[in-house]
């Protein structure tokens, strides 16, 4: 019987501590070579240059690709997936070595060697992802998408990298204090909304911010997300929703609109970017829609 041979893509800037991610690194290969599987190991060098790579790659001679990193490096290789002209590819899998993870929080553990192991065993499942259409360009999304105060929190968060996971609560602190409403139009289940609003989130995992659990109903392969609207609250109320955010505690329907949907259209008043997987890239107005088996998750 042939040996296995896996494709690993390491995003180098990913995780607080590259010295702990090289030695998991090598022993994660160790593991896949005990287990009589070859490994090749691409690099990362600059933002988005693992979609550009796997959008390219021919994988004829590979049984899986392994993505190493957190939530940014599975949005890279599952948005190079769905840029390929041959859609032929194989499963794919993750380890959680970046900051947040909160893709594979969702699904139950966050040990990078359970999930190595997980991959050894080959088991898999097709799961979906969202399409994310604006003017500019489509993009993909495996976990989230924020507009209003969803995306200033994830910008602010940049700016304590330092604090590794904690960057999250820093940031979400900072946008509760300086973020805005926003004049919008929101169409969701056949219905329009029109208000001001402080923001929206788009989830298909049920874990955001690094550990906030938002979506808790959210399944990766049952052919709908969860969309919350923030409506048109006090500033205190607002701070107060992330507070059940914070403390994992159902979200009070007197603050946000909560809906299970396949489609939704966010249209501001002014166009504005936004925040996908934790990447900054992208504007409003926007169109989601749920890609059902979009591609074969090792899991």
């Amino acid at each position: 019987m042939p040996k296995k041979k896996f494709l690993i893509l390491n995003n180098k800037k990913s995780g607080k501590s590259p010295e702990k991610k090289e030695q998991l690194t090598t022993k994660i290969i160790s593991l896949f070579d005990s287990n009589d599987i070859d490994t090749e190991l691409f690099d990362s060098e600059y933002p988005r240059h693992m979609e550009d790579f796997v959008s390219k790659q021919s994988f004829e001679n590979f049984d899986a690709v392994i993505g190493l990193g957190g939530d940014g490096t599975s949005n890279e290789i599952i948005s190079g997936i769905h840029r390929r002209e041959n859609t032929n590819v194989p499963p794919v899998g993750f380890i959680p070595l970046g900051t947040g993870n909160d893709f594979l929080r969702s699904l139950g553990s966050l040990n990078p060697m359970n999930w190595a192991d997980k991959i050894v065993r080959g088991e898999t499942k097709k799961v979906d992802i969202i399409e994310i259409s604006t003017k500019e360009k489509t993009y993909f999304s495996q976990l989230l998408t924020g507009w209003g105060v969803f995306y200033d929190g994830a910008v602010a968060a940049e700016k304590y990298r330092f604090l590794g996971p904690l960057k999250y609560t820093a940031g979400a602190i900072e946008s509760l204090l300086k973020s805005k409403k926003r004049k919008a139009k929101i169409k969701v289940n056949d219905e329009v909304y029109e208000d001001d609003f402080w923001g929206a989130m788009i989830c298909n995992t049920q874990f955001i911010g690094g550990g906030l659990l938002m979506a808790r109903d959210a399944k990766i392969d049952d052919g709908i997300f969860e969309f919350f609207l923030v409506k048109n609250v006090s500033r205190i109320k607002l701070i107060f929703l992330f507070i059940q955010l914070a403390l994992k505690i159902p979200l009070s329907p007197s603050l946000v609109h909560t809906f299970k949907t396949a489609n939704v259209e966010i249209i501001p008043e002014e166009c504005e970017p936004i925040n996908i997987d934790g990447d900054f890239m992208g504007t409003t107005p926007l169109k989601a829609s749920i890609k059902t088996k979009s591609y074969d998750l090792i899991c």
